[in-house]
């Protein structure tokens, strides 16, 4: 991922295709393996079966997995074809068959009722903790490293240790642990007053990422040069459960493996995840996952199989969705799930393999961003640990950034301690009020390095000491707030509707300096804009509003407000320099708009995802729904260039004397997006 366009050597990233493969009746065969080669894939990961060396000959094909004896079969095929190797191992999932003959190698929770996992399908799973448990795991592990072609295991499928309030692990070997180490059992009772309470939650914490660094560890001496990896559920990467339940944090996964994946299926996920359009689920999945990997390679697995009673139809566009975006954010890896089923989706496979006429343009440019956020993990746990505030708060920030017409990515807190040189501006600190002194250092050489820096809400009172709860300084409330624009200022000319917040917390801001106060909330500091030599930061006393409805409509009924076009201005303002490529006017206005410019529900439908390279942009434009749209690609070439030769890739048409240049000087090429439009991608040569 890169925010600075003026790269000085050519970019080479390597990228993968890999084909998930399970159903070894049907995939235990030489002619299978060379129709993947033939199809561009270089990889397979072969689904292990879960219950490790078991296997009932009276009840084959009851899961997708191979038993081991066969995977290592089809391991030997793959290899010998030329297909790196990965392994779906599911360590604490799919283990019925263990837990029916021996019940006390379960994890338990709190409530003895059956996990859900994030398709809402019921499993019990292993205490992952438990000598016994680990050591049949390690053997297992041992075995499947004498695999020919082996380069990728991924040791937990979507597992952790808890979800909602349903935590764990309470069997006798973890109670007899923490008991050993505090004196006293695991407390049952949520207390968030109790010290005892909070040394539990953190003790699972800790437990947890110490299991997979082990894990990892062990694999390691093996074989070396294996990367070691966790297939996690879309809920962490998308804020739907806060860390302390679940124990998964992926900044500190990220920190201790060697990579990581996530799995968004957007239609069988879409009663969890509340990104619209649905197609867009895969895209913030992805984005969060590579905002917190950073220098670690991510995967995405985007769906590819449709349970008739679960998921809506996917067609040729989803196919397009798997092979374009998550290349575009910064994905090393695409592996769809699954092969076989994805094969009789009527479309979805001949989209995906076309998409692979793009994948050499994307190996050779880096994503690119012009903002980045800072997704404030820390302060969800230790500040807000009540709520799922993130679900409430991050995933209407995702949805405000998708309006802004402006590329952008998350930063997660937890990687500031290792990646604060990747660390860049224009930078949004959205209520991260629990920072450690470090962490604080690295926001604050963003400022004084002039990149621009916007603050909202809750800012550090103190440096956190990285243990124990972090109270936030002032209460943050939710509701329909309006900032009162009380003083003159370009940042808000000409805005014709209320600027409504989403939040709002009664604070002086940032380190209560004092500076140029715009607006109001109640005849407070709402608005406050600071200027130095070292560059520009403004401080947002909460997120803005892209809608807002009036208490005497229904909740469809949009009221025209200037929240988001206000935070655009915002971004613009603070920053030392314009975007790269940016959409403008954005939202686009739509065929839907247009006849029903009232409903809220009339959401953006296209995403603008940029790549860079020294010598070229190349400007993606996803669809990720049927509706018509205008609007313009603006781009802002570094100094010393311009727009040269320009090519719509995707339907081979030269573009270049489509170009003009609008009132600001930027080069501008006017975007008329029929309905039915799969994608656009753009390469601009830059002369």
């Amino acid at each position: 991922m890169t925010t600075d366009p003026l790269h000085e050597t050519e970019i080479a990233r390597t990228l993968h295709r890999c084909a998930v493969v399970g159903m070894p009746w049907i995939s235990l065969d030489k002619r299978f393996v060379r129709r993947l080669v033939d199809e561009g894939y270089d990889e397979v990961t072969i689904l292990g079966q879960g219950d490790w060396d078991s296997f009932d000959p009276n009840r084959p094909g009851i899961t997708d997995g191979f038993p081991i004896d066969q995977a290592e079969r089809f391991a030997e095929m793959a290899h010998a074809a030329g297909l790196r190797v990965k392994v779906f191992t599911g360590y604490i999932k799919y283990q019925e068959r263990i837990l029916q003959s021996d019940p006390s190698r379960a994890l338990i929770r709190l409530d003895p009722a059956e996990m859900l996992d994030s398709d809402g399908v019921t499993s019990n799973w292993l205490c992952p903790f438990q000598p016994r448990n680990l050591e049949d795991y390690r053997n297992y592990l041992k075995k499947i490293c004498r695999w020919p072609g082996l380069v990728e295991i991924f040791l937990n499928d979507e597992a952790s240790l808890g979800a909602a309030t349903n935590i764990g692990c309470y069997c006798q070997y973890c109670s007899g642990r923490f008991e050993e180490r505090t004196g006293r059992p695991p407390p049952r009772r949520i207390d968030w007053d109790s010290d005892l309470w909070w040394q539990w939650i953190e003790y699972r914490m800790d437990e947890w990422t110490d299991l997979h660094a082990r894990l990892r560890a062990r694999v390691r001496q093996l074989l070396p040069e294996v990367t070691v990896s966790i297939q996690h559920s879309p809920l962490p990467a998308v804020f739907e459960i806060n860390p302390w339940k679940s124990a998964v944090n992926l900044g500190r996964d990220a920190r201790t493996l060697d990579s990581l994946c996530v799995d968004p299926y957007h239609q069988n996920h879409c009663n969890r995840i509340a990104y619209r359009p649905h197609r867009r689920i895969l895209a913030e999945a992805a984005r969060s996952l590579i905002g917190a990997c950073l220098d670690k390679p991510a995967s995405v697995m985007p769906q590819a199989f449709m349970p008739p009673g679960r998921s809506a139809d996917l067609t040729r566009q989803d196919g397009l969705l798997a092979g374009v975006v998550p290349y575009a954010l910064g994905a090393a890896t695409i592996a769809p799930y699954q092969y076989h089923l994805g094969t009789i989706i009527p479309g979805f496979n001949e989209g995906l393999l076309e998409t692979r006429k793009l994948q050499p343009q994307f190996a050779r440019h880096e994503p690119y961003a012009f903002a980045t956020v800072i997704a404030p993990i820390q302060s969800e746990i230790f500040g807000y640990p009540e709520l799922d505030w993130s679900s409430r708060y991050l995933t209407h920030f995702a949805d405000l950034m998708y309006r802004m017409g402006v590329p952008w990515r998350w930063f997660w807190d937890d990687r500031l301690y290792d990646q604060a040189d990747a660390l860049t501006g224009p930078l949004i600190v959205p209520d991260a009020h629990c920072l450690t002194r470090p962490q604080i250092e690295s926001i604050r050489a963003v400022a004084d390095r002039g990149e621009g820096v916007i603050w909202i809400g809750n800012t550090p009172d103190q440096a956190w000491s990285g243990r124990g709860p972090c109270r936030p300084p002032a209460k943050l409330e939710f509701g329909d707030i309006e900032l009162e624009l009380d003083r003159a200022h370009a940042i808000h000319d000409g805005l014709t509707g209320p600027v409504m917040l989403r939040t709002h917390v009664a604070s002086a801001g940032p380190d209560n300096r004092s500076g140029e106060v715009l607006g109001t909330v109640d005849g407070r500091p709402g608005l406050v804009l600071f200027e130095s030599g070292a560059g520009r930061e403004a401080w947002l006393t909460g997120v803005p509003a892209f809608d807002y409805v009036q208490k005497s409509d229904h909740s469809a009924v949009r009221t025209p407000a200037s929240g988001r076009e206000l935070f655009q201005r915002l971004l613009l303002w603070v920053a030392d320099r314009p975007p790269l490529a940016r959409l403008d006017p954005f939202p686009a206005p739509n065929a839907y708009g247009r006849l029903r410019a009232w409903d809220t529900r009339d959401v953006p439908t296209i995403e603008l995802l940029p790549m860079a390279s020294p010598d070229s942009i190349l400007a993606t434009i996803f669809h990720y729904a049927p509706v018509a749209c205008e609007t313009r690609l603006l781009i802002a070439p570094p100094d010393g260039r311009s727009v040269g030769r320009a090519v719509e890739l995707w339907h081979d048409v030269d573009v270049t004397e489509q170009f003009g240049q609008d009132g600001a000087g930027h080069a501008c090429l006017p975007l008329d997006v029929p309905g039915d439009s799969e994608l656009l991608s753009i390469l601009i040569d830059l002369a």
